[in-house]
């Protein structure tokens, strides 16, 4: 494996880790300031997210419509400045359950795009 393929997995996974915890300092330490996030249009939240004022808003509404300390990273594959994240994780209300895929970019060493795609997000939606 390559070191900038090992720095990938290791950023990625520090920032699934501090987005468990809560840990919003050390979630953003390893997102770049022009991030751009990607959610789903069919979310009541869904849309593109620019900036990291944009996402800090964004993950205001994340962390109201998920149990973020539920978060199951099942695995993460990363090659080069890309990584893809299999999560699952439940919802706030605990009346269900989300499966998802996160494919990040890195560039200079920080998380610079995030592409979230759900599979049966039907309890969000309800």
């Amino acid at each position: 494996m390559s070191e900038l393929t090992e720095h990938t997995r290791q950023v990625i996974t520090a920032m699934y880790a501090a987005e468990k915890a809560g840990d919003t300092e050390s979630l953003f330490a390893v997102i770049d300031d022009d991030v751009v996030i990607r959610e789903p249009s069919f979310l009541p939240y869904g849309g593109v997210y620019s900036g990291s004022a944009d996402v800090q808003r964004l993950f205001g509404v994340v962390a109201q419509t998920y149990d973020l300390s539920s978060m199951q990273v099942d695995r993460i594959a990363a090659d080069g400045v890309h990584a893809f994240a299999f999560i699952r994780l439940s919802t706030a209300d605990g009346r269900g359950e989300v499966d998802m895929v996160e494919v990040s970019t890195l560039r200079n060493g920080l998380v610079v795009e995030i592409a979230v795609y759900m599979h049966d997000a039907g309890s969000l939606i309800a």
